[in-house]
C-alpha cells in the first residue's frame, strides 16, 4: 500500500500549487470549493460561505490562456507524416485521437491549454490488448493506438535516467488513472512491462490488475512544457503571476463589497 502510493518529491511540493491554478483557470465552483478567501477574525463559517457565494470572479486566467489559443490556432496547423501517411490507420486516429470522439487538433489545443495553466501535461500513447496476430487482423478488428492526456497531480512519480551517449530517458512512470471513496486504480509504466494496479482503500495489500509486456522497450510518454523549468517533469506555467494577481483582485473585490454593506452605501 505505501510502496504504490508513494509520490516523488517534485509533486508533493508543486500539488498544491498545480491545483490553485487549474482551479483559477476554471473559475465558478471550482475557485469556491478552493476557498481562496481570506477569512476573518471572529467570522463565523456560515459568515465566510456567505461571502464565498456572493464574490464574483472576473476570470483573467481563462481570458489570457484563449487569446493565446486563439492566435496560435488562428490557422488550421500543416503536419508532414512521411511515410506513415500510407498508414490505413492514420485517418482514424486523426479524426478520433483519444477513442472518445476528439480530433488529433483537438488534442493539441487542450495540450496547449493546459500546459499553459500547469506548466506542463504528459502525453501518453497506448495501444488496447488483442489477441490479432497479424496487422490485417489489427485492422479489421479496429485496434489502433490512441493518445491520453494527463494532468501533473495524476502524475505522482516518475524517473529519468542518462543514457551512455548523455541523453536522458524515462524509466518509470505512475500514474493514477482514476480515484473513488473505496478504490483507487494506477498505471505503473517501465521500459520492460506496463501495469494496471488496484488498491482498495480499506486493504493493506495493492493488486496487479494486469501486466502486459512493453514491446516497445521504451515508456511511450512525453511531457509537453510551456516553459522549461530546472526540474526535469515540472514546467512553469505562463499564468502562475495573473493567477496569484487574480485572486488579490478577488479578495479586494470582497472587502469592498463588505465595506459596502457595513457602511450602507
Amino acid at each position: 500500500k505505501y510502496q504504490i502510493q508513494e509520490t516523488h518529491s517534485e509533486w508533493s511540493r508543486n500539488i498544491s500549487r498545480w491545483q490553485f491554478l487549474i482551479d483559477s483557470y476554471l473559475g465558478g465552483q471550482d475557485y469556491r470549493d478552493g476557498k481562496y478567501l481570506l477569512s476573518y477574525v471572529m467570522e463565523s463559517q456560515e459568515e465566510y460561505e456567505g461571502r464565498l457565494d456572493n464574490t464574483p470572479l472576473d476570470n483573467h486566467v481563462k481570458a489570457i490562456v484563449a487569446i493565446y489559443n486563439a492566435f496560435l490556432f488562428r490557422q488550421p496547423p500543416k503536419r508532414e507524416f512521411g511515410s506513415l501517411s500510407t498508414d490505413p490507420s492514420l485517418q482514424a486516429f486523426l479524426e478520433d485521437c483519444d477513442l472518445e470522439g476528439r480530433t488529433f487538433d483537438a488534442i493539441m489545443r487542450d495540450v496547449s491549454t493546459y500546459s499553459s495553466v500547469y506548466g506542463n501535461v504528459w502525453l501518453v500513447i497506448d495501444k488496447p490488448e488483442t489477441t490479432a496476430y497479424t496487422r490485417a487482423e489489427e485492422l479489421d478488428q479496429g485496434v489502433r493506438p490512441y493518445l491520453s492526456i494527463f494532468t501533473p497531480e495524476n502524475v505522482i512519480d516518475w524517473n529519468y535516467e542518462r543514457a551512455a551517449n548523455g541523453s536522458y530517458f524515462l524509466t518509470y512512470l505512475k500514474v493514477l488513472e482514476s480515484r473513488s471513496a473505496k478504490k483507487m486504480v494506477y498505471r505503473i509504466y517501465t521500459p520492460e512491462v506496463i501495469q494496471v494496479v488496484s488498491l482498495e482503500t480499506s486493504e493493506e495489500n495493492a493488486i496487479i490488475e494486469s501486466e502486459i509486456p512493453n514491446a516497445l522497450g521504451i515508456i511511450p510518454a512525453v511531457y509537453v512544457y510551456s516553459q522549461r523549468s530546472p526540474i526535469r517533469g515540472v514546467g512553469v506555467s505562463d499564468v502562475g503571476d495573473i493567477a496569484d494577481m487574480q485572486r488579490a483582485i478577488y479578495g479586494e473585490l470582497s472587502e469592498g463589497r463588505r465595506s459596502c454593506i457595513v457602511t450602507g452605501k
